[in-house]
């Protein structure tokens, strides 16, 4: 229910994006990348992760006084953009800070505590609820940002449809909450209660909510520093199209896990490295679809001016399935009381995929750069979502290493479409070679399966 209304809205986004880029450059959608990867960055923080605990706690009056304190400190970080912005503004020549001085806080407090109340109606089990706003989010921010682009209004346009979006939803999730807000402001020793309670969420949990959106954000930021804004901005609309769906459905996944909270303390690791295994022998073949299509139709589909953003999306799209495993189990560490082992693993793969990234734009062309910027991001998620899992390193030597394989074949594919051309004969070959290559490792996989339930039955 919560990855349908999600997923739902941004389909909507996806289909109107190839009008949005013919009525924005690519240098605007850079600037707007920088702004939204500030905003999130803000937002993983802006009330302290106090709200992860209201599905959590045990008494609706805890609940209740968790919810009053988390939008206080929300709104409070968004007061506090003002004065930070405004002193960025002047020490910084940049010519863009006006749009962080005017749409930074709005988005802030809005979106702050439209997150606060999410988890609300999530302890409630409101799932249709949350799914409906998140839906109309999404759409009135497309079209919002399409109708101000019509206008000319370049990056403000973009901004301000954001800003519209994120805003819907507040009301309809806050209606029957705001009536108890005068009560529970009375009993202000119960909010320093629930203040004291929580606060390994506030020291461990919100610098590893920060990293992990910064990890969704920093490629932008960087590649927008390296090379240029209209680089940024051709890895911003590559995350558009490929990573946003699957990082909104991980969103979703993880506040259902964060909503079985209390009932959820461990997972069954073996099982889940089975369907890890199936999943990466099934998405790797379609991963490998998706970036041929991105290499051969990316321009034709968003503008020639984004014919450059193909063979960067193709990158991106083969790294996206790690991450989004990883992101969707994220919520074990909180709900298992490892908010320390969260911190150190946002931060390793942080400083990991940065300073790669950071030493392939110094040393490659953008398209490399990227290309192995995103090899090493695949490796990094693997190793995180077996720690998060708790589970066993995979089995034999030989599953492990054809796992491996099974995320690694699709950037030799890439790699060879690039190098020898986009023409007719390299794409039969190189798809053949890399169909034959997917075919073999699922008749494999379903003989061993078989072999292993026949040893099952007979023991």
């Amino acid at each position: 229910m919560l990855a349908s209304g999600a997923m739902g809205g941004q389909l909507v986004a996806l289909v109107l994006s190839p009008a949005l880029t013919r009525l924005y450059a690519p240098s605007e959608f850079g600037v707007f990348g920088v702004y939204a990867a500030v905003l999130y960055m803000l937002l993983a923080f802006s009330s302290l992760r106090y709200e992860i605990a209201i599905p959590l706690v045990g008494e609706d009056e805890d609940a209740r006084h968790l919810t009053v304190l988390a939008v206080l400190i929300a709104l409070a970080c968004a007061l506090l953009v003002v004065p930070v912005v405004a002193v960025l503004r002047r020490v910084s020549p940049w010519e863009h800070w006006w749009v962080f001085q005017w749409y930074l806080p709005l988005g802030v407090a809005a979106a702050g505590v439209y997150n606060v109340f999410i988890y609300v109606r999530l302890r409630e089990a409101a799932h249709a609820m949350v799914a409906t706003t998140r839906f109309f989010q999404l759409l009135a921010g497309s079209v919002c940002q399409l109708l101000l682009g019509f206008f000319g209004l370049g990056v403000a346009g973009l901004v301000l449809g954001q800003v519209i979006g994120l805003s819907l939803g507040v009301s309809k999730l806050a209606k029957s909450s705001l009536l108890e807000f005068p009560r529970v402001f009375k009993n202000a020793s119960k909010m320093r209660e629930q203040l004291a309670a929580q606060k390994r969420l506030a020291i461990f949990d919100a610098p590893s909510a920060l990293l992990a959106v910064a990890n969704n954000h920093i490629p932008t930021l960087l590649l927008s520093a390296i090379f240029s804004p209209a680089a940024g901005g051709m890895y911003a609309l590559a995350q558009r199209v490929f990573a946003a769906p699957l990082t909104l459905a991980s969103g979703a996944l993880s506040a259902a896990l964060l909503s079985k909270g209390r009932e959820i303390r461990e997972l069954d690791a073996d099982g889940f490295q089975r369907r890890q295994a199936l999943a990466m022998r099934v998405g790797s073949p379609a991963a490998a679809a998706c970036a041929v299509a991105a290499l051969c139709f990316f321009g034709d589909v968003f503008g020639h001016t984004w014919s450059e953003a193909g063979p960067i999306a193709a990158w991106l799209v083969l790294s996206v399935s790690q991450k989004f495993s990883f992101d969707s189990l994220f919520p074990l560490y909180a709900i298992q009381g490892r908010v320390k082992d969260g911190f150190a693993a946002q931060l390793l793969i942080f400083l990991a995929r940065s300073c790669v990234l950071l030493m392939a734009g110094a040393v490659f062309s953008l398209n490399v750069a990227v290309g192995v910027f995103s090899l090493a991001s695949t490796i990094v998620y693997m190793a995180a979502t077996r720690r998060a899992a708790r589970g066993p390193a995979a089995g034999s030597l030989r599953d492990r290493g054809l796992s491996v394989l099974d995320a690694l074949a699709p950037y030799l594919l890439v790699a060879a479409l690039l190098f020898f051309g986009l023409s007719f004969a390299s794409l039969c070959w190189g798809c053949s070679l890399y169909g034959a290559w997917a075919a073999a490792r699922m008749s494999f996989a379903v003989r061993w399966a078989m072999r292993r339930t026949r040893r099952g039955a007979a023991s």
